[in-house]
This record gives C-alpha cells, structure tokens and sequence, in this order.
C-alpha cells in the first residue's frame, strides 16, 4: 500500500501549491504519485444545490462534504494499491475547521463541539500516514488568482482568522492530526517544500 499523506491549512496559505511540489519532488525522486484534492467534482454532483446555500445552512454542507468524501475515498483507496503516494489537498481537517466556525454555534458548551464533529466526520475519514499543516494564520493573507471558486464564500479573510483558530484548536487536541507536523507558512515556497519533504522523510521513512 502507498503512504496517504493531506496538506492542510486556510485558503490562500501555499497549500495546493506546495501539494503539487511534493508531487514533483517525489516524481524526481522516481516515486509514483496520485495528486488529488477537496471538495471533489462529486460534491455537487446531482443534487445542483451549492449555488442556493446559505451560511446557516451549515448542516446540509457538512452531509455534502461527508457524501463526497465517501465517494472520493473509494478513489483514494484504489491509488493507494497503485501509488507510492496519494497526496491530497484538504481532508477532515479542513472540514472541521471551515464548517466548525458555523457548526459550533449550535452548542452552548463549545467543549461539546470538538468530541461531536470528530464522532461525526469519522465516519467518513481514513486515517492519513502523516498530516502537513502550514502554520500561516493570514495576517497577511496572499493574493488569490482571482478565480472564481465554488466554495468562496468561506474566503473571506475575518472568516479565515476564525478557521484558522479552529484549526490550532483541533491540532492542540489533536484531531485528525495523528500524526501530524506543523510547517511554516511564511517562507519562500522552496523553504516550505523542504521543510515538508523533510517531514515526510522522517516519519515515513521515504528517501
């Protein structure tokens, strides 16, 4: 079986850029590597509903992230058999900490969040070898490419700040991210590749 390795953190961090550069450098490296990402193409897949929701209508969100997830693991599975590596662009981290700002506030004890989203998103999750997560808490939040996006609402920098503190709160409990590193985001891109090819030498035992 190949290794399951996710890139996690906010929008506009150098995430997929540094997903794709682990790819390459892996490739040079004579390793074979399926690049993949979420939410998938399935997400909406059917259903045509994406572009009606609204931000309170966060609990029919997180049923079409879980719905896509199934199905994308099954795609995630059959690369595993194949692949050295399948590299993954945002997994249940992410659905944890993008959905959480909205989804906690349907708890009065925000202590009762984090075991509920867990319980909730490990239906769907396969456990990654190893979780990178770029520690960029968008200060300074970098330029997007000006694409338009599916998912942009949850793209606004306030947003983001919250994201991301939700995302430290997961990391310090530690869910979904066993085992995890945590690399910096403010280098150059040739800095943040080292630093996660570094990682993945280490705990995966990759050369």
């Amino acid at each position: 079986m190949g290794k399951f390795v996710v890139v996690e953190g906010i929008d506009r961090s150098g995430k997929s850029t540094l997903a794709k550069n682990i790819g390459l450098s892996l490739r040079n490296s004579g390793k074979s590597v399926f690049l993949t990402h979420e939410p998938t193409s399935f997400i909406d897949s059917g259903l045509n509903i994406i572009s009606k929701l609204k931000r309170n209508d966060y609990l029919i969100l997180l049923a079409m992230f879980i719905r896509d997830r199934i199905e994308h693991n099954k795609v995630i599975r059959t690369n595993l058999e194949e692949c050295d590596f399948v590299l993954c662009d945002r997994y249940s981290l992410s659905s944890l900490a993008y959905q959480g700002v909205f989804l906690m506030e349907l708890f009065e004890n925000v202590e009762n969040f984090y075991p509920w989203i867990e319980n909730v998103l490990s239906i769907s999750h396969l456990k990654p070898d190893l979780t990178i997560f770029i520690n960029y808490d968008g200060k300074a939040f970098r330029q997007g490419t000006g694409e338009k996006r599916e998912l942009e609402m949850f793209e606004e920098n306030g947003y983001l700040q919250d994201v991301y503190d939700v995302y430290m709160e997961a990391i310090k409990r530690g869910i979904f991210f066993s085992p995890g590193a945590i690399i910096g985001g403010n280098g150059t891109k040739e800095d943040m590749l080292k630093d996660a090819m570094d990682e993945i030498a280490k705990n995966l035992n990759s050369d």
